[in-house]
């Protein structure tokens, strides 16, 4: 397996991320976790989900409804001065089972901007 390269801030920017900068912490976050993953959710005016997506595929409330308890609260983040991935979830079983998608789906919007000839 190859390793990917490592981002620019601008890539980072252009898939959606937010340039955040305080003492010697550069890092990019990225907001809209279920949505950055290829969810989507419909509500009921309750806020309780009345349909839910995933990849343009219909799943079931449940699921959406896990995949949000999941994120909620969690954050996710490329560390510019590390030069790493990183995020904060509630707890280690859920950041396990979802930083490699995390990544993976940043990855792969960055290639995207690549193919398109977006490189810094």
């Amino acid at each position: 397996m190859t390793k990917a390269k490592k981002p620019t801030r601008a890539q980072l920017e252009a898939i959606g991320g937010k340039f955040w900068e305080r003492d010697d912490m550069r890092r990019v976050y990225f907001d809209d976790l279920p949505g950055f993953l290829g969810y989507d959710f419909a509500y009921y005016n309750t806020g309780n989900i009345s349909a839910a997506w995933y990849a343009g595929e219909v799943i079931s409330n449940s699921d959406g409804r896990r995949v949000q308890s999941m994120l909620n609260g969690a954050k996710f983040f490329y560390d510019l001065s590390a030069d790493e991935w990183s995020a904060r979830f509630f707890n280690q079983h859920d950041k396990d089972c979802l930083l490699p998608d995390l990544i993976r789906a940043a990855q792969d919007k960055i290639e995207g901007l690549e193919n398109k000839g977006v490189s810094e």
